[in-house]
């Protein structure tokens, strides 16, 4: 944090300049005062208070140690900061029996240990980390899983945050729409987008990678990801919302989640009121019972064919997983959850049920396939389903937005698709199509493109 930064060095150069304090009471007075004094300039005092009544906690240190007066300090700077973005989180304070814990091999050590620290140590047990994010989400929502397994995969310190009744303040603090993943980065700002999330975070953590070397393959994810994101996710919600037993089942672990494990007054009518406002935002999505045929043999297609591929290989793109393994692995995710395509997706897809697992909390095994020896298996994929189904029906809907038409109606496979239209999978198609366009057509990527019957389309 910028100010409370040059706060807290302000402090510190000033402390030299005062009279040594040979005493552990005179170097708490001092740092104390100063804490105060400084702090209290730029917010409220009672942060600070209760940071340095914590810290005053700890045993008895011995007599001059050396950046003893820092220490406590900066200690209570660190205690300050965190009660200021995150005031509903209580830490416990430092006491004795707590520090002799830590094992520390001299006094010195015991002065300099900070109360906050990032390494895994015995202490974490009873120190909370004050991490770099805050992911805000849902085990119910395909997006939130989707961002942490990335984050997961990049070694990112980061909390996960259940939104429920007990975290919807903070949320809202930060929200700009009423929906999860929402992803506070170190410097305080929010995002709630999963597709830039991930892009942001591979720019600012390149290693381990999870972009393909070759620019083909890296085109390739971008519309894996879109289509994942805005295709595959009508299956989904379909799937989980148009029939029981599967939409009594998501309706209860909806229910735990937002009232953080406890059981509603009244269940049944709990449950009905989530089924009916789910119920109504199908049509939103394309999932009617007049596309339903549609949209599950395309599910099924897909899965079938992608199965197939992960036979051959780790990762849709070789020993890495790429923006579409996650995309791609956070819908799947949720359907193994429901039990009508979860069953037949642990049937059908042994392939898909294990990498699933496994994307919960991947690792880099070996690099990025080439194209030419990932065409036999995820040629298909692109020529048998994405073509014929994603690619036309995202083209129509942009198409439909930007003349302002309020529906769109294509055929797709040879059968009648309809539903409104959806600004937000017009934008998100604009920008894999500029980012497609930007990396160029590779002689590899026109020959794919051309061989998938999808070159005229992007």
């Amino acid at each position: 944090h910028p100010v409370l930064n040059d706060i807290r060095f302000e402090a510190r150069n000033r402390l030299p300049d005062l009279p040594a304090c040979g005493e552990r009471r005179s170097a708490v007075k001092t740092a104390r005062r100063i804490a105060d004094a400084c702090i209290g300039e730029a917010f409220k005092a009672k942060l600070v208070l209760r940071a340095r009544d914590d810290i005053l906690r700890e045993p008895r240190l011995g007599e001059r140690e050396d950046r003893f007066k820092h220490y406590v300090l900066g200690t209570a700077f660190r205690r300050a900061r965190h009660d200021m973005h995150y005031p509903h989180e209580m830490i416990l304070p430092l006491s004795r029996s707590r520090v002799t814990g830590l094992n520390l091999q001299s006094k010195e050590d015991l002065a300099l240990a900070p109360v906050w620290h990032r390494e895994q140590r015995s202490s974490s047990q009873w120190i909370r980390r004050m991490a770099d994010y805050r992911l805000f989400g849902a085990e119910t929502s395909p997006y939130s899983l989707k961002v942490r397994s990335f984050l997961r995969y990049k070694g990112a310190d980061f909390d996960w945050v259940q939104r429920s009744s007990a975290t919807e303040d903070e949320f809202n603090r930060h929200a700009v729409l009423p929906a999860v993943p929402l992803l506070i980065g170190p410097d305080g700002k929010a995002s709630q987008d999963s597709t830039n999330m991930l892009a942001t975070l591979e720019k600012k953590v390149s290693e381990p990678s999870a972009m393909p070397d070759d620019p083909a393959c890296q085109a390739l994810s971008y519309i894996l990801e879109d289509y994942a994101d805005e295709w595959l996710n009508k299956a989904m919600f379909l799937g989980r919302w148009s029939q029981s037993p599967d939409k009594d089942a998501a309706a209860g672990r909806v229910l735990e989640q937002l009232l953080s494990g406890k059981q509603p007054a009244k269940k049944k009518e709990a449950k009905a009121s989530v089924i009916a406002r789910m119920e109504e935002r199908l049509p939103i999505v394309g999932a009617t019972p007049e596309n339903a045929e549609l949209i599950s043999a395309s599910f099924r297609r897909f899965c079938e064919l992608l199965n197939t591929h992960l036979e051959q290989n780790l990762y849709v793109f070789g020993g890495r997983p790429s923006p579409a393994d996650f995309a791609l692995a956070g819908q799947l995710q949720q359907v193994l959850l429901d039990p009508s395509n979860g069953s037949w997706l642990r049937d059908r897809a042994p392939f898909i049920t294990a990498w699933c697992e496994f994307m919960e909390a991947p690792t880099a095994g070996s690099p990025f396939t080439s194209l030419l020896d990932l065409s036999p298996t995820l040629l298909p994929i692109f020529r048998d389903e994405i073509a014929v189904t994603f690619l036309p029906w995202a083209e129509t809907n942009s198409e439909a937005v930007s003349k302002r038409r309020k529906t769109v109606e294509l055929e797709l496979g040879g059968a009648t698709y309809y539903q409104s239209t959806q600004r937000y999978a017009s934008k998100s198609w604009r920008a894999v199509k500029k980012a497609v366009e930007k990396l160029g057509k590779s002689d590899g990527l026109k020959a794919f493109l051309e061989e998938a019957e999808i070159n005229g389309l992007i």
